[in-house]
């Protein structure tokens, strides 16, 4: 289960940007930054820098361009979700994930850090032509945790929990394995 994040004056701001029909120029502005290095893409800081936190250290602040990039490419905002509950949205809830689906999303969960910016568009706009809502929130701490090992491998649990949680059952022959074993167990 995922827990709901506070909204980030960040992504209200980012939120306020969408929102607004007069504003869609400065979306296109920070489109520019998709699959180049965070924080590189001069026509970005006019519409970032003043909305950045104070005091962010430079991984925390790559992270607030990569997300303003990706929120302008998909603006549809979820209150609550991670990126394996935004990854189940491309299939079937009921059903295990296809092939192509599970390797998107291992290939993303082994994404180091420094790759993000090149992996993250093509996924973000899966969700845009399935229509799926994203947690900007979310998906903003998650990535600032990326840079450490230890919190990253705490992100990618998350993350797995939920995509595979959906379809994970026991085997059937396990279950009737073990309870014929308890019967012949009984019987002797």
């Amino acid at each position: 289960m995922t827990n709901r994040r506070p909204e980030s004056e960040f992504v209200r701001y980012l939120q306020a940007l969408a929102a607004n029909p007069r504003k869609r120029g400065d979306l296109a502005h920070l489109r520019r930054g998709l699959g180049r290095p965070p924080g590189t893409v001069a026509e970005m800081y006019p519409h970032v820098v003043n909305a950045l936190p104070d005091d962010l250290h430079e991984w925390d602040e790559q992270m607030h361009y990569l997300v303003a990039a990706l929120f302008a490419l998909h603006p549809l905002s979820a209150p609550e979700g991670n990126m394996g509950t935004h990854f189940t949205g491309l299939g079937n809830p009921k059903e295990p994930p296809s092939e192509a689906l599970e390797r998107r999303f291992i290939t993303l969960l082994n994404a180091r850090p420094e790759n993000l910016y090149r992996i993250l568009p093509p996924i973000i706009n899966r969700f845009k032509a399935a229509n799926i809502p994203i947690c900007w929130d979310r998906l903003l701490d998650d990535l600032q945790r990326w840079k450490s090992p230890n919190q990253r491998q705490k992100v990618r649990k998350q993350w797995a929990d939920v995509f595979w949680k959906r379809t994970v059952q026991l085997p059937q022959v396990a279950a009737d394995t073990a309870a014929d074993d308890v019967q012949t167990q009984d019987q002797n």
